[in-house]
């Protein structure tokens, strides 16, 4: 009974918390913000980077191809386009552009929706 009594709940040893300065306070705080905000924010920044800089490299390397595209319709196709119908190359070279935008704009929304099968969650209570 002797250690649930008042008289030793002062004893030497006992838990006592520190004092901290009001510096060492706000240095902790500051850490802990840098740590919580700004390092994430570094990670976000460094993966749209990449990101960002990918999308210019396929954006690039779509028009070249296009170009490609549109090269190839007026100069391997004989006369065909020819007079009257030499907006058709241009017509053909935007009409494959359109269905490439198409198809990433479909496989990037697609990767963004949740699945509905997924999409509820039952809680057991």
């Amino acid at each position: 009974m002797a250690l649930w009594s008042r008289k030793n709940s002062d004893a030497p040893g006992r838990f006592k918390s520190p004092k901290i300065s009001p510096e060492e306070l706000f240095n902790v705080a500051k850490r802990y913000i840098v740590q919580e905000t700004v390092l994430p924010l570094k990670r976000v920044a460094k993966v749209l980077g990449i990101g960002l800089l990918g999308a210019l490299v396929f954006g690039l390397g779509a028009i070249i191809a296009l170009v490609g595209v549109l090269r190839v319709l007026q100069t391997e196709t004989g006369h065909a386009f020819d007079g009257d119908w030499s907006f058709a190359p241009y017509l053909l070279t935007a009409i494959v552009g359109a269905l490439v935008v198409g198809l990433v704009a479909a496989v990037f929304t697609s990767s963004l929706r949740v699945p509905t099968d997924h999409a509820t969650v039952a809680i057991d209570e």
